[in-house]
């Protein structure tokens, strides 16, 4: 069994490692152990990643990792090379039991996937993100190489073995339940600030729910104020000036322009709170609605005249 130490010495390489200069750490600062781990560090754009390998034995590695990367950086040290297909990447590094820490860089490309877009079908990517609003939902599929190998020949001998899969989570972020209050599954086997260390392998998804930090004061404001325009304001004021009118005719023209009025904020209520990155499938449903009221409101107004 790696010993408990190398699970500290992950977190430590980890929040290191996938800065902007993590390429010229010094591995050789931390405690030697056993182990490989699969680094990846959400709080960048893009998503930045590290395989990280300490004290492996004297022979060739295979890891089969279910998604494809960009931007790989190999090490010389590891006589690494990286194997880039559509759907899966395979590294392969010669293990050395007297060198220290040692890692290979890589941008892992992660689809990212609307909630609206996942009800019916779940995504076949070996690994993905779900949006909506600012949650997001980390999914990692520990089956996807085996449960595809044939669709994706994979010819070569089966995976090396992960020891483990650390992932850090955007300065700030807040968990989110999944189920029965947990905020990831499986449950992490160390998690200290925001970066958790995950078994690397596992049957079945590995997912981290979160939401993320964000000033969004001024597009809350936004959204309020067109809000209470489509509910308050435009209502009150076709009251008002439907009040003013005497033609029947003209009132009938008036009140089709206020229900055109309240369509139109609508449309930009969702417009700009797509882009704003402050709406979400829930919150497209108050759009909906509220819309829905309001122009029903408008439009018994319209039959009374």
């Amino acid at each position: 069994m790696v010993k408990n130490y190398f699970i500290i010495v992950l977190i430590l390489l980890i929040a290191t490692s996938c800065s902007k200069n993590s390429d010229n750490i010094n591995t050789s600062a931390y405690p030697e152990s056993n182990g490989s781990t699969l680094a990846l560090d959400l709080s960048t754009s893009p998503i930045e990643a590290k395989f990280i390998v300490n004290q492996l034995k004297s022979k060739t590695y295979y890891y089969n990792l279910p998604f494809t990367v960009s931007e790989p950086v190999n090490n010389i040290e590891l006589y690494s090379t990286v194997g880039i297909y559509q759907k899966f990447t395979i590294l392969s590094l010669m293990g050395d039991p007297s060198a220290g820490a040692n890692h290979i860089s890589f941008k892992p490309v992660i689809n990212e996937y609307e909630s609206s877009d996942v009800i019916s079908k779940q995504p076949e990517d070996g690994l993905y993100i779900i949006k909506n609003g600012l949650e997001r939902t980390f999914v990692y599929n520990y089956n996807y190489i085996k449960e595809n190998k044939n669709y994706l020949q994979i010819k070569k001998k089966d995976s090396d073995t992960l020891s483990f899969i650390a992932v850090k989570l955007p300065l700030g972020a807040q968990g989110k339940e999944i189920e029965n209050g947990k905020t990831t599954d499986p449950e992490p086997i160390i998690s200290k600030n925001n970066i958790k260390i995950f078994p690397g392998t596992n049957d079945g998804l590995l997912k981290i729910k979160y939401e993320l930090k964000s000033d969004l004061t001024a597009a809350k404001g936004f959204y309020l104020i067109l809000k209470s325009a489509i509910l308050i304001i435009v209502p009150v004021l076709e009251i008002f000036i439907l009040f003013l009118i005497t033609d029947r005719s003209k009132k009938r023209k008036t009140a089709i322009a206020f229900i055109i009025l309240e369509l139109v904020i609508l449309f930009t209520m969702l417009v700009f709170g797509y882009f704003g990155e402050f709406i979400g499938f829930d919150l497209i449903i108050d759009h909906i609605t509220t819309a829905i009221l309001a122009v029903l409101a408008s439009w018994i107004i319209y039959k009374e005249i």
